[in-house]
C-alpha cells in the first residue's frame, strides 16, 4: 500500500504539481487514494493517507538525520543504514529512539526524499518537532550587548526609559484624538 501511495504522490510532484505549505493538497491525496484502491483493492480515506504520510515523514527525517552523521551510510540495495557497531553504540547513548534503525529497513528512502526532501532541516543542529531535546546551553559572555549611554543614544527624542521596578508616573497626558487638531484649526480660520 505504501508503494502505491508513494508512487502516486511522487508522480504528482514530478509532474510539477505544487504542494501546499503544510503538505499535499486534496487533489494529490485523492490520486494516492485511487492508486491504493487500484493496486491493492483496499479503500482508504483521506485521514488514512495523511496519517501515513506523517509517519513516513518522521521516518524520513530520522534516516536523513542519521545519514548526516559521520560514520553512517546508506545501502540502497538492501534499504538499510550502515555503520560500525561503535558508531551505533555512541548514537544510541544520546538518541535511544534511533536504535530501531539498526534492523529496520527504509526501502523507499529515495522516493521519500523527492516527497519530503525540502521539508526537513538537516545538519548538526537540525531539530524537528519529533525530537526531544533540552534547551541549548548559552554562553552569556558571547551574547553581551553594550547598552547605549546618553552620549551614544541615536534616538532623536532623549526620553527617559522607565523600568518595571520604578512604578508608574503620577502625571498622565491626555490622549488626543486625530480630529481635535483639525477642529481647532477650523475654529481659528472661522474667527479670522
Amino acid at each position: 500500500m505504501d508503494g502505491f501511495m508513494i508512487a502516486a504522490l511522487v508522480h504528482e510532484v514530478l509532474a510539477g504539481h505544487k504542494r501546499s505549505d503544510n503538505g499535499f493538497i486534496s487533489f494529490q491525496v485523492s490520486k494516492a487514494i485511487e492508486s491504493v484502491q487500484r493496486g491493492c483493492g483496499v479503500v482508504v480515506s483521506d485521514k488514512n493517507v495523511r496519517a501515513r504520510l506523517k509517519t513516513l515523514k518522521k521516518e524520513y527525517a530520522e534516516v536523513s538525520q542519521l545519514l548526516s552523521i559521520s560514520g553512517f551510510g546508506w545501502d540502497a540495495e538492501s534499504g538499510r543504514i550502515t555503520a560500525d557497531s561503535l558508531a551505533w553504540d555512541d548514537l544510541v547513548k544520546g538518541k535511544p529512539d534511533f536504535s530501531k534503525w539498526r534492523t529496520k529497513l527504509c526501502r523507499r528512502f529515495d522516493e521519500m526524499e523527492s516527497l519530503f526532501g525540502n521539508d526537513t532541516a538537516t545538519g548538526d543542529r537540525a531539530v524537528s518537532g519529533f525530537d526531544n531535546f533540552s534547551p541549548m546551553q548559552v554562553d552569556d559572555s558571547v551574547n553581551e550587548v553594550d547598552t547605549p549611554t546618553e552620549d551614544t543614544d541615536p534616538s532623536p527624542n532623549p526620553t527617559r526609559k522607565r523600568h518595571a521596578d520604578e512604578g508608574t508616573t503620577t502625571g498622565r497626558r491626555k490622549r488626543r484624538k486625530p480630529y481635535e487638531d483639525s477642529d481647532r484649526s477650523l475654529a481659528l480660520i472661522a474667527e479670522s
